[in-house]
């Protein structure tokens, strides 16, 4: 329930040792809220955009004061534009504030990514240890052991998973932008959508091997 700073209810993955807002378990969770309390699922989503830090970054973890507990500069996937989709397209995108808002801190969210996750600067996305990943104790980001802690610096890898989160997130834009009457954003949410895919398409696939 609401309470300190939260904006809105809310839920967590558990109670006893995991109570606390992701970034990215917490708007998965709306995805199910939307079924059956769509004011939860957008509630979630305001949670976790309320710990927004000004520079854009959505924390890896808030608690319910909007404090960041995660090591400082880590987010996880960027899911919220997926989601905020498909809550919208649920209530039938008539709640124009909050798909404003959500188009707002997403655009903000959106920015960081492009500032501090293309190191490399070749147009794709990665993420800077396997912690941001979100599977946790992946191998596939050389995280050994038990602990889910994984902290190997792993900006040299382009993340098909995350490129294709970013592409959603541009998809959301520019249909966000749209049904707000932002006609004149439209076509740019679209061209970056359309250049990460042919990014994704030219450097990612590997047609020997058959998959990205």
């Amino acid at each position: 329930g609401k309470r300190n700073a939260m904006p809105a209810d809310c839920s967590v993955p558990g109670k006893v040792h995991f109570g606390y807002f992701f970034g990215w378990d917490t708007p998965f969770h709306a995805l199910a809220h939307r079924e059956w309390d769509p004011a939860l699922a957008a509630g979630n989503l305001d949670v976790v955009f309320a710990g927004q830090q000004s520079t854009g970054l959505v924390p890896y973890m808030i608690n319910d004061e909007l404090a960041a507990l995660s090591l400082p500069g880590m987010t996880q996937p960027p899911v919220q534009g997926f989601v905020a989709g498909e809550i919208a397209t649920a209530g039938g995108a008539k709640d124009t504030a909050w798909l404003a808002a959500m188009y707002g801190k997403g655009n903000d969210y959106l920015r960081y990514w492009a500032r501090n996750r293309d190191t490399d600067k070749d147009g794709l996305y990665e993420y800077a240890s396997g912690f941001e990943t979100g599977w946790d104790d992946t191998p596939r980001y050389h995280c050994k052991g038990t602990s889910n802690l994984c902290l190997n610096e792993v900006t040299t890898i382009d993340a098909l998973d995350l490129n294709a989160w970013i592409y959603l997130y541009y998809g959301f834009m520019a249909r966000a932008a749209a049904l707000l009457g932002k006609s004149g954003e439209v076509a740019g949410w679209e061209e970056k959508a359309q250049t990460l895919a042919e990014n994704i398409d030219e450097k990612m696939w590997d047609g020997d091997a058959g998959c990205y």
